[in-house]
């Protein structure tokens, strides 16, 4: 019974305090000494203390010492180890800045309602590299779209072959279908060594005939005529 009694008057005494619901974007990669931003995205009405900090705690127990990270805040730079007090959701774009020691670090962000300690805190990777590093990715880069560029190429030229060849089979025809063309062109043609046959129509037969009958007409005439002067 004490126990309720006790309960109940805490609950009246001290409201309950919710953390704040959000999101963040940051980019995945960043360069040593050269700012990037960082977006919030939330729901909550109620402003809010925001701290952004880079790390390199191998644990989630983050000091002060191992941010290495700086936020802009009232227009100057600060350790990112201190809130921003009340900046949220006046604010939901902030730029921050990597100091020292680059690699494969962590970046967080802590959400709290102003005037409250209780926080929501969400965490990415980020990888911070130096301008030589930089360089280098983006040589490495280059260098594998030229190799994707070369093998693109290659693969288009084995397509354009393979098309040709496709094209000529289809265009020129085979020694089988040569050999049968030539055969039944052969076979078309007249034969040298075969007599002609010749055919002639009744019509040509009657007037042969009637030259032939005249011809041996006039011969015999011509035979009377030199038998008379004898």
């Amino acid at each position: 019974m004490k126990l309720m009694v006790i309960s109940l008057l805490a609950f009246l005494l001290f409201p309950t305090i919710h953390a704040v619901e959000f999101t963040f974007n940051s980019p995945e990669t960043a360069s040593l000494e050269k700012p990037f931003q960082v977006s919030l995205s939330s729901d909550a009405p109620d402003e809010c203390d925001v701290k952004i900090f880079v790390h390199n705690s191998s644990d989630s127990k983050i000091k002060q010492n191992e941010i290495i990270s700086q936020i802009k805040n009232e227009g100057k730079w600060k350790d990112s180890w201190n809130y921003a007090l009340s900046a949220f959701p006046s604010q939901k774009t902030y730029e921050l800045n990597v100091i020292e020691q680059p690699g494969n670090r962590n970046i967080c962000v802590r959400l709290r309602k102003t005037n409250q300690s209780l926080f929501e805190e969400l965490c990415k990777p980020i990888k911070v590299n130096t301008d030589y590093e930089k360089k280098e990715d983006e040589e490495l880069e280059k260098i594998k779209e030229s190799e994707d560029d070369k093998k693109i190429g290659t693969e288009i030229k084995e397509k354009e072959i393979i098309t040709s060849q496709v094209i000529s089979e289809n265009l020129v025809p085979s020694e089988d279908n040569t050999k049968e063309s030539d055969e039944k062109i052969i076979l078309n043609k007249k034969r040298f060594n075969q007599e002609e046959k010749v055919y002639i129509t009744k019509q040509e037969n009657i007037r042969l005939y009637l030259v032939y009958g005249f011809s041996v007409f006039c011969l015999v005439v011509i035979i009377l005529l030199a038998l008379r002067k004898l």
